[in-house]
């Protein structure tokens, strides 16, 4: 009766920690990356308890990870990069693909004449609006160079239609500094138009750099044809 009783009392107080340690692996599997379970003592329960906590930290980690490189790169790259990380070695392929260059007109004699603070938040207000619209039509971000933004459409991701996202994405950019260059004119800050550059070709595409440092880009004439149509908009 005796070993009977201790092993009913043996069972329930290993099944209690069992169970929270399921339910906190349940959480963890919809999302919840804010659990804790209990890791105090030494048997096989809090080991297991150890182990769940180093998974959770490590999905957090890998969390802040994705969502810092969203910052610097398209979200379709990161995802890709995710998925699949051999994408990260060296090397491309070559696609038709479509390229985007926009720049602002006349921001080297606007540069010299206003405050940097000011000057730096009217360029990030500006460079956030022109990507958020590269973005709508699911485009990659290349680069900014000051204030010249460089984008594509194609790649990572395949996209039948992807001149005709590149132009609805400058046709967004222009209406959308339209509205910009009001609010400005209003508080009396400068106002500036862009010469945006558009060209579909053959180009390469792919992982171009270093093995410590690279960029998804693209390459080719039909890539500095699209550069060469913004700066013609100079004199056009």
């Amino acid at each position: 009766a005796i070993a009977l009783l201790a092993a009913f009392l043996g069972a329930g107080a290993l099944a209690r920690p069992l169970r929270a340690l399921a339910d906190a692996v349940r959480r963890v599997g919809k999302g919840d990356l804010e659990v804790v379970a209990d890791e105090t003592g030494s048997d096989e329960v809090a080991e297991v308890g150890r182990a769940v906590n180093e998974m959770v930290r490590g999905l957090k980690e890998g969390v802040f990870v994705k969502n810092t490189f969203k910052r610097y790169l398209s979200a379709t790259v990161v995802d890709q990069i995710f998925k699949d990380p051999s994408k990260l070695m060296l090397g491309g392929e070559e696609r038709e693909l479509t390229v985007f260059f926009s720049d602002m007109s006349g921001f080297t004699a606007m540069s010299e004449v206003m405050e940097p603070q000011k000057l730096v938040g009217l360029l990030n207000e500006y460079l956030s609006a022109m990507t958020d619209s590269i973005f709508l039509q699911e485009g990659t971000l290349d680069k900014y160079e000051g204030d010249a933004v460089m984008a594509f459409w194609g790649a990572p991701l395949a996209q039948a239609d992807h001149a005709r996202r590149a132009c609805w994405a400058a046709l967004d950019n222009r209406s959308r500094l339209k509205e910009m260059c009001k609010a400005w004119e209003a508080k009396g800050l400068p106002t500036f138009d862009i010469r945006i550059g558009i060209n579909t070709g053959r180009m390469i595409v792919g992982n171009v750099g270093s093995q410590r440092h690279m960029g998804y880009t693209v390459l080719g004439d039909a890539v500095n044809t699209g550069a060469r149509l913004e700066q013609a908009n100079k004199l056009y």
